[in-house]
């Protein structure tokens, strides 16, 4: 999973260099490759990435420049704002 995560992550430094400061780039993937980024950001140690949680279809969002990163929001589920409606 370390391997993996090192991939996903440089492939997000990449992507962010590539990018002018305020630009919003959109990423889509599975769980797991998610919540390993996500982890990563946020400074958890990488056995502690399974106890993020991120369903299909969901959102999250980081903010990553040259401050550091932020998570902005993580399995933002839309269907939810819907149920019932």
């Amino acid at each position: 999973m370390a391997d993996a995560q090192s991939r996903f992550v440089a492939e997000m430094e990449f992507l962010v260099g590539k990018h002018d400061p305020g630009d919003m780039l959109v990423c889509v993937s599975h769980a797991d490759p998610i919540k390993l980024v996500v982890a990563y950001y946020l400074g958890l140690p990488l056995d502690m990435y399974q106890r993020l949680q991120v369903s299909p279809g969901s959102i999250s969002a980081l903010n990553i420049g040259a401050f550091g990163s932020q998570l902005l929001f993580l399995n933002y589920d839309l269907a939810l704002n819907f149920a019932g409606h």
